[in-house]
C-alpha cells in the first residue's frame, strides 16, 4: 500500500500540474500517510504552505482539491481531507468526495452577518462559479460514508441580472442559475457546520439512507434542504436559514428585499417520500413554505423547530402517515403584503397526524385540516391572529371530507378581531373538548355530522356553538361554560 501511496503522489506530481499551480511537498506526503491518513490542504500565500500536502493558487483550486480527495480515498484511515483557512476558487468542475472521505475545513463560527469580508484567514470559504447557468452542476458531491464539515459556500456571480429576474427593488438582482450546493444519493452521509451563503439551491439528497444533516446555515433562495426517496432515518438538525447571513445584505436595504424574495420562493426544508426523518430544532426566517411533508410513510417527525414569516404554509404535510408535529413555534404571513391566505399549518389527505404543542400566529387559518384526512389529532396548541388587517375566518378549519379529527386542550386567541372564531367543523365525527376559546366571532361552528362537543371554556364570543342548521343547539356530553362579556 505504502508502495502505490507513493507512486500515485509521483504521478500527480508530475502529471497533475495544472498551469504550474498544483505543488505537492513528498516528505509532507510521507508524513501525511504515517500520520493516520490526513492530507493538508492550504493556500499559497499562507506561511507554511511548504508544509501543505497541496497547495492552491486561487485560480482552480477544486483540481487540487479534488487530486488531494482521490489521494486520501487510497489511505488508510480516517481518510481526512484538511482544507486550510483562505478563500479557494471552485470554477471548471465540481467536486466529488469517494467514499469514505471526511473533508474538513476551518472551525470558524458562524453565521457571519457582515458577509465574509475580513474573515479570510479564519475560515475555508469555497467561491463558487462553476455551474453557472445550469441546474444539473453540483459544487460537491458525496458518496457512500463521506462527510463534510466547517466549509463556507459563496456564489460571487450571483448578484447580477439574468433574463427576466429582477427581483430587488434596489440593489443586486439575483441569478437563478445554479444547481445544489450539495448533493448526496448515497449512504452513511454527514453534513456539519456549513454555511451554504447566498446559494439558490442548498443541499440535495435523493436515494440515500442514515443521513444526518446539523449545524447548517445560510440564506437560500429556491430550496434549503430537500431530502427525497429514502426508506431509513434522516437527521437535520440546528440548521438556520435567514437572509441576512447572505453577503448581498451588505448595503442599504438589501437584506429585505432578499427576506421579500424568499418569502415567495423558498421551500426551506422538503422531505418526500422518506420513512423515519426527523426534523428537529431548525429555524427559518422569510420562506414561501417552512417545512413540507409529502408522500411520507412511518412516523416523520418535525418538532421543536421556528418559523418566522412564512408567506404561504408554515408545514405543509400532503399524503403521509403517522406524523408528529409538536413543540413549533409558527408565523404564517406575508411581513409586507399583509396576505391573507398565510396558512401556519396544513394537513390534507393524511392520517394519523398528531399535532401537539405547538404556537401559531397566522395571517389566515391558522390549522387546516382537509381531504382525506382522518384520524387526526390537535392537542394542547395555542393559535393566535397577526395583527394584520385580515379580521375575519377562523383559526381551525377542518373541512370535508376529512373525518375523526380530535381537538382537546387547545387555546384560541382572537380578541380585537371582530370577525375572527374560533374552530369552524365541517367535517365527520368531530370530538371538540376542553379548549378555551377567546374571540370575538363565533367560538365554534359544526356544519358536519356526528360530534361530541363538550367541557370547552368560551369567552368573549359573538356566538358560542353554531350549528349549520342554525339551532344553535347541538347534542353535548356536557355543557360548554360560556362567559358573554
Amino acid at each position: 500500500m505504502r508502495k502505490l501511496i507513493l507512486i500515485l503522489a509521483l504521478a500527480l506530481l508530475l502529471c497533475g500540474c495544472v498551469d504550474g499551480a498544483t505543488k505537492i511537498g513528498l516528505d509532507r506526503l510521507n508524513w501525511s500517510q504515517s500520520n493516520l491518513g490526513n492530507i493538508d490542504v492550504g493556500r499559497d500565500t499562507d506561511y507554511d504552505a511548504a508544509f501543505y500536502d497541496f497547495v492552491c493558487d486561487g485560480i482552480a483550486d477544486n483540481v487540487q482539491i479534488q487530486q488531494a480527495l482521490y489521494l486520501a480515498s487510497n489511505l488508510d484511515r480516517p481518510k481526512v481531507v484538511t482544507i486550510h483557512p483562505g478563500s479557494y476558487s471552485i470554477s471548471t468542475a465540481g467536486m466529488i468526495v469517494p467514499p469514505g472521505v471526511t473533508v474538513e475545513g476551518a472551525n470558524w463560527p458562524h453565521p457571519s452577518y457582515t458577509g465574509f469580508d475580513g474573515e479570510i484567514n479564519k475560515r475555508t470559504l469555497f467561491n463558487v462559479t462553476y455551474g453557472e447557468g445550469t441546474t444539473n452542476l453540483a459544487a460537491m458531491q458525496l458518496q457512500s460514508g463521506s462527510s463534510i464539515s466547517n466549509i463556507a459556500f459563496y456564489y460571487p456571480n450571483q448578484d447580477g441580472t439574468f433574463g427576466e429576474h429582477t427581483v430587488l427593488t434596489y440593489g443586486p438582482s439575483i441569478d437563478l442559475t445554479y444547481n445544489a450546493t450539495i448533493v448526496s444519493y448515497a449512504h452513511n452521509v454527514k453534513i456539519k457546520n456549513i454555511d451554504l451563503g447566498n446559494t439558490y439551491f442548498g443541499i440535495n439528497s435523493e436515494h440515500a439512507h442514515s443521513l444526518k444533516i446539523s449545524d447548517v446555515v445560510g440564506a437560500p433562495l429556491k430550496n434549503g434542504i430537500y431530502y427525497n426517496d429514502s426508506q431509513d432515518f434522516a437527521y437535520i438538525e440546528n440548521c438556520q436559514f435567514n437572509p441576512w447571513y447572505s453577503k448581498l445584505n451588505i448595503g442599504t436595504g438589501n437584506g429585505y428585499n432578499l427576506a421579500q424574495y424568499a418569502r415567495n420562493n423558498l421551500e426551506a426544508f422538503h422531505v418526500k417520500n422518506a420513512t423515519g426523518a426527523i426534523l428537529e430544532s431548525n429555524y427559518v426566517y422569510a420562506c414561501k413554505i417552512g417545512f413540507k411533508i409529502e408522500d411520507s410513510g412511518t412516523f416523520p417527525k418535525v418538532v421543536n423547530n421556528g418559523i418566522d414569516y412564512a408567506s404561504q404554509y408554515g408545514i405543509y404535510v400532503d399524503d403521509c402517515y403517522s406524523c408528529l408535529i409538536d413543540g413549533n413555534y409558527i408565523v404564517a404571513a406575508n411581513e409586507s403584503t399583509n396576505t391573507h391566505g398565510s396558512i401556519g399549518i396544513l394537513v390534507t389527505d393524511s392520517s394519523g397526524v398528531h399535532i401537539d404543542n405547538n404556537e401559531i400566529r397566522a395571517a389566515g387559518v391558522a390549522l387546516q385540516i382537509s381531504g382525506s384526512s382522518k384520524r387526526c389529532s390537535v392537542t394542547n396548541n395555542y393559535a393566535d391572529r397577526v395583527n394584520y388587517d385580515n379580521t375575519t375566518g377562523y383559526l381551525f378549519y377542518a373541512a370535508s371530507p376529512a373525518e375523526d379529527i380530535t381537538m382537546t386542550g387547545n387555546t384560541l386567541y382572537g380578541i380585537g378581531y371582530s370577525g375572527t372564531g374560533g374552530i369552524a367543523y365541517n367535517a365527520k365525527n368531530a370530538s371538540i373538548a376542553l379548549n378555551q376559546i377567546n374571540v370575538h366571532g363565533t367560538a365554534i361552528y359544526f356544519g358536519g355530522t356526528n360530534a361530541q362537543i363538550f367541557g370547552n371554556f368560551i369567552r368573549k364570543a359573538l356566538t358560542g356553538v353554531y350549528t349549520a342548521d342554525g339551532s344553535g343547539t347541538i347534542r353535548r356530553d356536557a355543557a360548554d361554560l360560556i362567559i358573554a362579556t
